[in-house]
């Protein structure tokens, strides 16, 4: 288990590369929106401020009067109509410094805004004014503020000093962002570039998910073919004419013959009695039939010439649906009868090992080559 999760270090490494690199260039590109958007909002700010009347606002009472006059209901008209032409706009106003306290002039609302206005009256003092705000009263600038929350809510601002002919600064023009419609236009932009890292993340959640797979699916093959090889019982795969494909330890244990003298050897010929050389014909008869055949006792010989009594069971082997070969597995009782349900046991066990085979369409030398050539890939 330990070697599977070293193997998946790298995949591991890769997703949090990925998302940290997302993260990272979406964190930067929402800071260059954001500031390419203020910069919109300080033109149109200063769009606003040079459009304004100065002797008209210069003429405004200052206080609730202003409401009966028909040029300030005409001028605040006239604020709804330019923050209309602004995305997202909600208010536009202007404020004034009175004996160290800022009060609006005029406050208006963008039209698309379908609530009920919910505005200053001329007059009314703002007491939630930031040290940003009052700066622009004493030093010529334009800014944008925000997100920050007053009365109102919380909006992203753009400010701007207004100057009268001399260059005096009379009066402050704002124009306010909701928040949350300030963040929705930089999400749109930056849909794109989230939407793309999503993709490429799951898709390596998706590849992670297939390796871990393949990594448990690699190693329980290793496992049984470890099993398989090293089992005291012999495990031998033949074709149809008897030719030897695989011989594990327990068939070199019980037989003498090792691999390499067994494999394209015809089993016939290496163990099998003279007088029993029909029950070959018998079981290539009943593999093609499909039927696993379990626990016939027989007897064949070693290479010494011993004979040993073998408690063997086979199956066939398929490729493309139609029978290769046989697979058998044999168990010698010869010398510890009294130890005969000790191997029934472990024949049972064995037989699942053997009904993984029965549907294996290649013998057990090519499974044992494909393991080897699994565990070796990266």
């Amino acid at each position: 288990m330990k070697n599977i999760f070293a193997k998946l270090f790298w995949p591991v490494i890769l997703l949090i590369l990925t998302f940290t690199l997302g993260f990272v260039i979406s964190f930067f590109e929402y800071q260059r929106i954001d500031q390419a958007n203020r910069q919109d909002l300080i033109q149109f700010t200063d769009a606003v401020r040079a459009s304004l009347d100065i002797d008209l606002i210069n003429s405004f009472a200052g206080d609730i009067t202003d409401l009966q006059n028909p040029n300030y209901l005409k001028f605040r008209q006239y604020l709804v109509h330019l923050s209309d032409t602004y995305p997202h706009a909600k208010y536009l106003y202007l404020m004034k410094l009175v004996n160290n306290q800022v009060k609006f002039i005029i406050d208006s609302q963008s039209s698309h805004i379908t609530t009920k206005p919910d505005l200053a009256l001329p007059g009314e003092a703002y007491p939630e004014a930031k040290n940003t705000l009052l700066e622009l009263f004493s030093k010529k600038s334009i800014i944008t503020v925000g997100p920050e929350s007053d009365t109102w809510g919380s909006f992203v601002s753009g400010l701007s000093s207004v100057t009268d002919q001399d260059g005096r600064i009379i009066a402050v023009v704002g124009i306010d962002i909701d928040t949350s419609m300030w963040n929705q236009q930089i999400y749109r932009q930056l849909y794109s570039i989230i939407a793309f890292f999503v993709v490429i993340y799951i898709s390596e959640l998706l590849l992670f998910n297939q390796i871990i797979r393949y990594r448990l699916h690699q190693s329980t093959l290793s496992y049984l073919a470890t099993v398989l090889d090293y089992s005291s019982d012999a495990i031998i795969s033949y074709d149809l004419n008897g030719v030897i494909k695989s011989w594990n330890h327990g068939a070199n244990s019980i037989f003498g013959y090792t691999e390499a003298e067994a494999l394209g050897k015809n089993v016939i010929e290496l163990i099998y009695p003279a007088d029993r050389k029909t029950e070959f014909d018998l079981i290539i008869s009943t593999a093609k039939l499909g039927q696993v055949k379990v626990q016939k006792e027989t007897i064949r010989h070693d290479k010494s010439g011993k004979q040993h009594h073998l408690l063997i069971s086979w199956s066939p082997l398929y490729q493309n649906g139609q029978v290769i070969g046989i697979s058998t597995i044999a168990k010698d009782v010869t010398a510890e009868s009294q130890a005969r349900q000790i191997l029934l046991n472990r024949n049972t066990e064995l037989e699942k090992l053997n009904s993984l085979m029965v549907n294996r369409e290649l013998a057990m030398i090519e499974l044992k080559k494909k393991v080897k050539q699994l565990s070796s890939r990266p």
